[in-house]
């Protein structure tokens, strides 16, 4: 299970003195960021009690049938007192009959008193669904803490064989508490029935094969760990309890960091299988540990818990590099914001001003240096699929433009080409839904994509928002084009996916009789949306990537004065470029002008690289510039080497 929204209002949040929290598209690992005091740990405390009582649809659906159940019987108490206000007219009636008809009024409005009041109270149960948003169907028992907190270790030696079972048990319970009682009596247990498989006849212990390789590999799994956090060999004195460091563990004197491990080994040694579906909180898991030891943790606890989610509360700089930078939420003063984007905010937050941070580049390498070759580095790599929040600019900038052209005609259709998780669909409603209005009332919104890797997430979203997802999602181009007809979408939209496209495709894509850019109405665009700098590095594909500008494009698409094309810059500082390229240019496209697209952007990386070379004193925005310039010159060349 994992949380995928949190819309927590400022009449829960300020129990614990937080802002009101909201918080959404959250990945698999969720990253809490803030100086001590800043409101991490009373965040997760927050999370983990609200959790609980949030109802689950079977629970929604039964308190929305109580209501209506009460509605009617509150009608039935209205109808009463309507036929006992009616008797009351009578002059006929002794004071008898007027004392208990008055009576049963007053029976029929307390009875609706109550009934107000249970309504009141379940309805505001329905309310807490909105609190959360959750992916699959909300769980119980699914929320755990995983950082063991006591640095007091229960020796072995010091209780009976007879106690030894209880207390070894309680590393398996899920979750850290109580596993300082338990983690070195299970090693004990472990180690026991190891020797006794090994050194017994499997006759005498009454044991399978089976069972006896099962022993076996459990010692050498819990060996392993140790080993691996610990740097040392797991071995067994001459009276049978278990040693580390040469030393009976129990006495081994080890350091605050090291009881922490431990206990990690065996949290992990006997939960690991558990964690799949798990929702498990850290909260400042480098308190007492070394950063390369806490990375190796983090590194062995995360792929377990594949259908889950791991929130770490945190200000250890390294844990936040370690991890995508999409993860990273800010809290400060008790608010806290999304801060993916804009990791700085989080390093001023955490180190100071920016001289701080000025040092912590130099100490780690030069800024520049270190920045281009960090670039390179990545463009080694397949990019993410991002989620991104309501904020995010690119999304606003296609809904502004898509939304615009809305106001002018009837229901608007549009169609992503490469929805990935569905996030333009899903940031637009949210958006619109803040403005209470209806995004199905003007957007008919469609996706393409040529991967189905999220197409359960995406399919998700359209049911949300559209009630159903049939004929609205699609893996290939030609049951798209039978479901919907030629000349029917105004726009078709590529937010940073042109350059993930590699050019011997182009001409295929754009121009064959097959090509989906045929359903567009005549006077419909192919709206292109890229950031012209890549704030990371990303493989494309085998020639990397091709980020185009308007020069490039006027020329892929033989695009010329007379034609209605218009590219707009979204903040004005050259990165967030809008690429209107009308139906009729896009046939336009040949080889000659593909190749002479390509022609412009070596030359104009060439010319990028040649200014930044004569810059004096290289920063790390600089060096990330040159890292961006030298991997589009050297893919253009790979491209036009294919020619």
């Amino acid at each position: 299970m994992k949380i995928e929204k949190i819309n927590l209002p400022e009449s829960i949040t300020s129990q614990v003195e937080l802002k009101a929290v909201k918080m959404e598209r959250l990945n698999n690992v969720v990253l809490i960021a803030g100086k001590n005091g800043s409101g991490k740990s009373r965040l997760l405390k927050l999370i983990k009690d609200q959790v609980p009582d949030i109802p689950n649809t079977s629970k929604i659906s039964e308190l929305n049938k109580n209501i209506a159940q009460y509605k009617i019987h509150i009608s039935q108490e209205e109808t009463k007192i309507k036929a006992i206000d009616f008797e009351l007219t009578k002059n006929t009636l002794v004071q008898a009959q007027i004392d208990s008809l008055n009576e049963q009024k007053k029976n029929s409005e307390r009875n609706i008193i109550a009934y107000n009041n249970e309504i009141k109270n379940w309805k505001n149960e329905v309310h807490k669904a909105s609190y959360f948003a959750f992916f699959p169907e909300k769980e119980d028992n699914v929320l755990v803490d995983f950082v063991p907190h006591s640095l007091t270790l229960k020796d072995s030696y010091t209780i009976s064989p007879q106690e030894l079972d209880r207390y070894a048990n309680h590393v398996y319970n899920i979750g850290t508490n109580n596993i300082s009682e338990g983690t070195i009596p299970a090693i004990e247990k472990i180690q026991k029935k190891w020797v006794n498989a090994n050194t017994v006849t499997t006759d005498d212990l009454n044991i399978s094969l089976e069972e006896k390789s099962k022993i076996d590999e459990d010692y050498d799994r819990l060996k392993k760990y140790i080993k691996l956090f610990l740097n040392t060999d797991l071995k067994r004195n001459k009276d049978g309890y278990p040693e580390i460091f040469n030393m009976r563990i129990g006495v081994a004197q080890l350091s605050n960091g090291q009881k922490i491990l431990l206990q990690f080994c065996m949290a992990l040694f006997a939960q690991e299988v558990s964690l799949e579906n798990l929702i498990i909180f850290m909260d400042e898991p480098e308190n007492h540990l070394h950063p390369a030891a806490l990375i190796e943790v983090l590194e062995k606890i995360t792929p377990h818990v594949k259908n889950g989610q791991v929130w770490i509360a945190t200000h250890s700089i390294n844990v936040l590099a370690h991890f995508d930078p999409s993860n990273i939420w800010y809290i400060e003063n008790g608010e806290i914001s999304y801060a993916g984007n804009v990791p700085r905010t989080v390093l001023k937050g955490l180190l100071g001003d920016d001289d701080e941070i000025e040092k912590l580049s130099n100490f780690l390498a030069l800024p520049a240096q270190m920045a281009s070759n960090n670039f390179a580095f990545e463009s080694l790599f397949y990019p993410n699929v991002l989620i991104t929040g309501s904020e995010d600019p690119q999304v606003k900038q296609i809904h502004g433009i898509i939304k615009d052209r809305a106001t002018r005609n009837d229901k608007l259709k549009v169609l992503d080409f490469g929805v990935g998780k569905g996030r333009l669909l899903s940031t637009i409603y949210e958006n619109e839904r803040l403005r209470n209005s209806d995004v199905t009332d003007w957007l008919d919104f469609y996706g393409y994509d040529i991967f189905d890797t999220h197409k359960e997430i995406c399919n998700k979203a359209f049911v949300n928002i559209y009630g159903n997802c049939e004929n609205r999602y699609f893996n290939e181009a030609k049951d798209l084009m039978v479901k919907h007809d030629e000349n029917t979408f105004d726009f078709i939209v590529m937010c940073n996916v042109f350059h993930e496209i590699e050019p011997k495709y182009w001409l295929n894509l754009f121009n064959s009789v097959t090509s989906l850019f045929k359903l567009l109405k005549k006077d419909g665009y192919l709206l292109i949306i890229e950031d012209q700098f890549l704030a990371v590095g990303e493989k494309a594909h085998s020639k990397g990537f091709l980020v185009f500008d308007e020069l490039e494009f006027k020329k892929l698409f033989k695009i010329t004065s007379t034609d209605d094309y218009l590219s707009t810059d979204y903040r004005k500082d050259g990165r967030l470029k809008s690429h209107h390229i009308p139906k009729n240019c896009i046939t336009r496209i040949d080889t000659i002008s593909k190749k002479e697209a390509l022609e412009i952007l070596l030359q104009n990386s060439k010319d990028q690289i040649k200014s930044l070379r004569k810059v004096n004193n290289p920063t790390f925005k600089t060096g990330k510039s040159h890292g961006f310039w030298a991997q589009q010159l050297a893919n253009a060349s790979l491209a036009l080497e294919e020619l």
